[in-house]
């Protein structure tokens, strides 16, 4: 059963592909996006400012602002920095990637990490997104470490 999982999860991201040119309304202009999320689920007060440049593939780099204040981890993240690629249909954007975290506790079990992206564009300039960082242990991957994850929903301006 164990393998089935897996080799079901290891074709999600050719299923991802295959569907693109159904799901891309059009090319995302190339540009630079900065917003400042918070996390208020698992991480209580953090705070971060993202950026990502680039159009539909895109490079990202997160920088923690505020730590939750939590004791009960040895250290939060101070920086994360990855790649993606998002579609878009009409003002949403949605998308996936890797991303590489400085420091691991509860909240990302290692440092490598899938990316998850919502975002909605209100104008071309502003928007409002929710970036999800984890090392997918819900679906088989090393479901030994923790792995709460990062949930930041945040808003931004495009340049």
């Amino acid at each position: 059963m164990r393998t089935c999982s897996i080799l079901a999860w290891s074709f999600l991201p050719l299923a991802l592909l295959a569907g693109t040119p159904v799901l891309a309304s059009d090319e995302a202009p190339v540009r630079l996006r900065l917003s400042v999320a918070r996390d208020d689920l698992h991480a209580a007060g953090a705070v971060a400012m993202i950026g990502r440049y680039g159009g539909d593939w895109g490079v990202t780099a997160t920088c923690w602002l505020r730590d939750s204040g939590s004791t009960s981890r040895p250290s939060d993240a101070h920086f994360a920095a990855g790649g993606d690629y998002t579609w878009r249909h009409g003002g949403w954007r949605y998308g996936g990637g890797v991303v590489w975290i400085d420091e691991t506790n509860e909240i990302n079990g290692t440092h490598w990490n899938f990316e998850l992206l919502l975002g909605y564009d209100f104008t071309p300039r502003f928007y409002a997104e929710l970036t999800h960082y984890s090392h997918g242990s819900e679906i088989g991957i090393r479901k030994d470490l923790p792995n709460w994850g990062w949930n930041l929903l945040g808003i931004g301006y495009a340049f």
